[in-house]
Parts: structure tokens; sequence; C-alpha cells
């Protein structure tokens, strides 16, 4: 594996976006490695930009580990998970939204902030009937604080991070949703025909990556701080060093 030490988050604000941005597969195909002149990260600031990367084959997962950087710099505008979901979710990692029961059309996995409390949280719909299987953490999240957040699922456990910390778990032991044809994103929810629920997350994203299985605790911690550019079982890994532009 592959990893560069992540230098103090408190330097990384570049990258804003204004609209809704979509799509460069390279960085779901082949995780690139960092640039030298890297170093920033993605602000979405209070606009409601946010990026979306469609619906890639690879990132619809029966296993997984999502997990990225934050640091919330408003409250952002929440929006549901769906029923028996997560009712005020602002969304960070996503595959999927709010839409229908019981179809390709419900939500594979899930990562943001439930308002309530301002914890970490989780939610997957299961396949088949639909139903959702949230998760919530219990440590509030500080504003203009960075922060890692990851969720992990192996297939019968939830799992939930904090800055490396285990905050909760549950065995729902259902299969996710992983045939959804809704899309992938950050800082938003993204339905099958392509557009956005109304959550949107206020603040700066970094280092978001996916995994085809469950990691441990133990790995999470130990990486959290690296910048991975490979690794067994690693999917998805978008760095945000562009620094300008409009791909991530």
């Amino acid at each position: 594996m592959s990893s560069t030490p992540v230098p103090a988050r408190s330097r990384v604000l570049s990258l804003a976006f204004s609209c809704a941005l979509i799509t460069s597969l390279v960085a779901i195909s082949a995780p690139a490695a960092v640039s030298a002149a890297g170093n920033t990260a993605l602000q979405l600031g209070a606009s409601g930009a946010y990026v979306t990367f469609g619906d890639p084959a690879k990132l619809d997962l029966g296993q997984f580990t999502v997990e990225t950087w934050f640091k919330r710099t408003g409250t952002g505008i929440p929006s549901t998970t769906g029923g028996g979901g997560i009712t005020t979710l602002v969304p960070l990692l996503t595959h999927g939204a709010a839409e229908a029961e019981n179809s390709t059309v419900d939500a594979n996995w899930i990562l943001g902030i439930k308002t309530t409390g301002d914890v970490i949280a989780a939610d997957l719909e299961a396949d088949p009937g639909g139903q959702n299987y949230p998760i919530s953490g219990t440590t509030a999240i500080t504003n203009d604080v960075w922060h890692h957040a990851a969720a992990t699922y192996d297939g019968s456990n939830w799992n939930l991070y904090l800055d490396g910390n285990l905050e909760n778990t549950s065995s729902p032991g259902v299969s996710p949703r992983s045939d959804s044809i809704q899309g992938v994103a950050l800082g938003a929810m993204i339905k099958s025909d392509g557009t956005p629920t109304a959550g949107r997350f206020d603040g700066v994203i970094d280092e978001a990556r996916v995994w085809d299985h469950a990691r441990s605790g133990a790995e999470i911690l130990a990486a959290k701080d690296d910048e991975l550019t490979s690794g067994s079982g690693l999917v998805a890994r978008w760095g945000l060093d562009e620094g300008t532009g409009t791909v991530v």
C-alpha cells in the first residue's frame, strides 16, 4: 500500500465549486498518485455545490467501507434518507437518496451528519424489502474542526467511526441494495435521474475513499491520517488535490 502522511488539515481550504459537477471516472477506475503540488481540499460552502460521479458499477457494493475527512463550517441543509431512516441528515459521501421502496432506486450506502445531536450517521436499504437500517454516533461534531468519519458493513455488522473511534455498532444481517441505480456524490444525495435531494453539506471535504470490504477499526485508525494512493480493495479515492477546475 502506498501512502503519504497528510499535513495539518487546517491548511486546506481551496477548490470551491459553484454548481453541480459531473463525472470523471478516472479516480474510480484507478486511484491516482497524489501530486506534490496537492494539499488542497474541496470547499463546498453554503452555495449548494456538490459533486456527483453517476452510478459506477464498482461502487455498487454488498460489503464496504466509506470514509472521508470533513470540516463543517455551517449548518448545511438536511434531508431524509427515507421511510424508517434518518429524518434529518446532512450528506457527506453517499450512494443513494430517498426515492422509493423495494426497488433499484433504494440507497446502497449513505454517510453524513444527523442534525439531531449533530452526530455522525449512516444508512443503507435492504434487498429485498427496501427497509432502512440507520446507525448514529454519540459524539457531537464540532464546527470549524477537522473530523474523520467512516462506516463499514461486512454483510452482517454495521460499524460507525468518528476520528478513528468506534461510535456505534449494530447487526442488521441484511443485504444492502447493491443494485441501486442512484448516483454517488460528495455533499449531496442523488436520485436515479441524476437530480439531488434538498440535502447539502456546508463545509470542506478531503480524502474521500470507498473500499469493497469492511475494514477493521485498527485499519481505519492506522490509515486515517494518510493519503492512500493504492491498497487492496480500494475501489474509489478522491484526494481532491486539483486545486482548481471542475473535475475531481
